[in-house]
C-alpha cells in the first residue's frame, strides 16, 4: 500500500519489488525541460505580459509533489511500452522545431510546439512509470506548464486590444460623469493638460494572464472540483480587469491634476498593486468557498484494488526514457547549433544602414517607457514636412545581434500599435522591394484612418543576415502556409538565424496623399534621402 508518508520509496503490492523514489528520473526530466523550453526564457524577459513565465515552472514542480502524497498505487500499463520508437519520434520532432525556432525565436506557434513536446514527454514517463491513472492523476501539474507560453498573436492582439479600448473608453466616461475632461481615443485617454501615451496603449493587461495562473494555482491547491474551477477562473479574470479599470482610473486623475510625469512616477507601483490585489482578493474568496461549502476534488486511494498489478520493470524503463529523452535532446540541440554555427561561417552578411534626419525634421524626445518597452540599441523618432505639405513621421530603431529585436517586433509593431492610440486599419497593400544605393528592403505598406483622415504606413522590417521573422509572419497572410514555410526552410537550409542579425526597422506614416500610388511614389523619392549606408557595411 503506498502512504503519502511514503517520501523514500514505492511501497509495491505483495510479491513485488521496493523501488526508490525515481530521482534520476526527475532530474533528467528537468534537466529535459531546460533544453526543451529554453528559448521561452526569452519570451518571459522581453515580454513584460509575460514575465510571470518564470513562476510557472516552480508552481508547477510544487503541485506535482503535493499530488504525490496522494498518487494512486501504480498499476501495470495495457502495453508494453515502445521506448526507442517513442525517443527517436520525440527527438526527430524536437530537432525539426529547434531547427525552424531557431530561425525565429519569437515564433508562437513553435513555442507552443515546443512546449506541447516536453508536456507530452512527462505524461508517457508517467505512463510508462505507474500506468493511466498516474498520468491522469498528475495531467494538471503538467500541462500547466502551458500557460507560460505566449498566445499566438492572432489571439492575443484581438482580446489585449478590445479588452484595453474598453477600459480606455470607460475611464473617459466615469472621469466625464465627475467632472474632467476626458476622451477615449483607441486605448489612449486623452484628458486637458496630457492624454497617456503609447507606452501604455500598448503595454497590455498584464495581469490577465497572471490572474488567470493564479485562479489555477488556488484551484489546485483547495483541489477543487472542475466546476468550481472553471468559476474561480472567470471571477480571477474579473478581478484583474477591475483592477486594470481602478489603476488606469487613479493614473488618469493623477495625470489631470499634476500633468503626464505622475503618471511615468506611479505606472509601476499602481501595476504591481493590482496585480497583487487581483492575487490576494481571489485567495481569500476561495478561502471563503473552502470553508462555507467545500466541493473537491476525488482523490484517488491509495490502496490498490486486489486486481491491480505493477512490475518493477516499469520503473527501470521510465528511467531508461528520462535518461534517453534527455540524451536525445541535448544531442539535438548541439546539432542545432553546429548546423547553424557551420552556416554563419560561410554565410554572406547583406549591407547595413542608417536612416538620416532629413534637414527641416523635428526630432521627437523618446519617452524612457518605450526605450524600455522597444528595448533597442539605436534609434530616433523624427516628423517634417516635404514640398506637398504632406506631413511625416519616421521612426527608426536599430538591434545589435541578439534574441531581442524579433520578439519585440512580434509584440509592438504598426498592426499592434497604431489601433492602440485610436487609429483604425483600413488594409494591407501588397508587400514590395525597394532598391535604395543598392541595399534591398522589404516594405510592408499598410493603410490606416483617423476620424475620416487616411495615413498610409510604410514599414521596413531588415536583418543583415536571415529573413526577418515579419517577413515570415507578414507573407503567411498574404499567401498562405507553404510560403510561410519556404522562408522558413530557406533559412533553416542556409543556417542563417535572426538572432545573430543585425535588424533595423523603420516605420514611416505619411499624412497628405490623395492616392496609395502617390504616397507610394513620395515614398520612394524620400527613402533614397532617408537611407544612409553605413561605411563600415560588410
Amino acid at each position: 500500500m503506498t502512504t503519502p508518508s511514503a517520501a523514500n520509496s514505492l511501497d509495491i503490492p505483495a510479491g513485488a519489488t521496493t523501488v526508490r523514489v525515481p530521482w534520476l528520473s526527475w532530474l533528467c526530466l528537468a534537466l529535459t525541460g531546460v533544453v526543451v523550453l529554453f528559448p521561452l526564457a526569452y519570451a518571459w524577459s522581453y515580454l513584460e505580459n509575460y514575465s510571470f513565465g518564470w513562476w510557472v515552472a516552480p508552481l508547477a514542480g510544487f503541485m506535482f509533489f503535493e499530488r504525490w502524497a496522494n498518487r494512486p498505487a501504480p498499476a501495470s500499463t495495457d502495453r508494453q511500452p515502445h521506448l526507442v520508437a517513442f525517443v527517436l519520434g520525440w527527438v526527430a520532432l524536437f530537432l525539426f522545431f529547434r531547427l525552424a525556432l531557431e530561425s525565429s525565436l519569437s515564433s508562437r506557434p513553435l513555442l507552443v510546439c515546443c512546449a506541447l513536446l516536453y508536456v507530452a514527454a512527462l505524461l508517457y514517463w508517467l505512463w510508462v512509470y505507474g500506468g493511466k491513472a498516474w498520468a491522469w492523476h498528475f495531467a494538471f501539474p503538467v500541462c500547466f506548464l502551458l500557460i507560460s507560453v505566449p498566445w499566438p498573436a492572432q489571439i492575443e492582439q484581438p482580446i489585449v486590444q478590445g479588452l484595453q479600448q474598453f477600459n480606455a473608453w470607460l475611464v473617459a466616461h466615469v472621469l466625464v460623469l465627475a467632472g474632467i475632461y476626458a476622451d477615449a481615443v483607441g486605448n489612449v485617454i486623452v484628458l486637458a493638460n496630457c492624454a497617456l501615451g503609447v507606452e501604455e496603449a500598448c503595454s497590455g493587461i498584464r495581469s490577465l494572464q497572471a490572474a488567470l495562473m493564479v485562479a489555477l494555482l488556488v484551484g489546485e491547491f483547495y483541489r477543487f472540483a472542475w466546476m468550481r474551477r472553471g468559476k474561480l477562473v472567470l471571477l480571477a479574470i474579473g478581478l484583474a480587469m477591475l483592477g486594470n479599470f481602478s489603476r488606469a482610473l487613479i493614473l488618469a486623475i493623477l495625470a489631470s491634476e499634476y500633468g503626464g510625469s505622475a503618471v511615468g512616477h506611479w505606472h509601476d507601483t499602481a501595476g504591481l498593486s493590482i496585480l497583487i490585489f487581483t492575487a490576494v482578493t481571489t485567495w481569500l474568496i476561495a478561502a471563503w468557498l473552502n470553508r462555507v461549502d467545500p466541493q473537491f476534488f476525488p482523490v484517488p486511494a491509495t490502496t490498490p484494488s486486489p486486481s491491480s498489478s505493477w512490475n518493477p520493470i516499469q520503473a527501470v524503463n521510465a528511467q531508461r526514457l528520462a535518461c534517453g529523452i534527455l540524451a536525445a535532446s541535448v544531442l539535438a540541440l548541439l546539432t542545432v547549433d553546429g548546423w547553424y554555427s557551420w552556416g554563419e561561417r560561410s554565410g554572406a552578411r547583406f549591407p547595413t544602414w542608417t536612416a538620416a534626419t532629413p534637414g527641416n525634421a523635428k526630432e521627437i524626445p523618446i519617452a524612457e517607457e518605450s526605450h524600455d518597452l522597444l528595448k533597442y540599441d539605436v534609434g530616433h523618432e523624427v516628423r517634417w514636412k516635404d514640398a506637398q505639405n504632406w506631413e511625416w513621421t519616421s521612426y527608426w530603431y536599430r538591434y545589435h545581434p541578439k534574441p531581442t529585436g524579433e520578439i519585440v517586433f512580434q509584440a509592438h509593431n504598426p498592426d499592434v500599435c497604431l489601433p492602440a492610440t485610436g487609429l483604425t486599419k483600413v488594409t494591407d497593400y501588397a508587400p514590395f522591394t525597394a532598391e535604395v544605393h543598392g541595399i534591398q528592403l522589404h516594405v510592408l505598406p499598410k493603410l490606416f484612418k483617423m476620424n475620416g483622415t487616411l495615413l498610409y504606413v510604410f514599414w521596413v522590417v531588415y536583418a543583415d543576415r536571415a529573413s526577418f521573422p515579419m517577413d515570415k509572419a507578414a507573407t503567411a497572410v498574404d499567401a498562405g502556409l507553404m510560403t510561410k514555410a519556404r522562408l522558413y526552410f530557406s533559412d533553416m537550409w542556409h543556417g542563417r538565424r535572426a538572432s545573430t542579425s543585425e535588424m533595423e526597422s523603420l516605420e514611416t506614416v505619411i499624412l497628405g496623399p490623395t492616392s496609395y500610388e502617390a504616397a507610394k511614389a513620395g515614398y520612394l523619392a524620400e527613402l533614397q534621402k532617408i537611407i544612409v549606408p553605413d561605411a563600415a557595411a560588410h
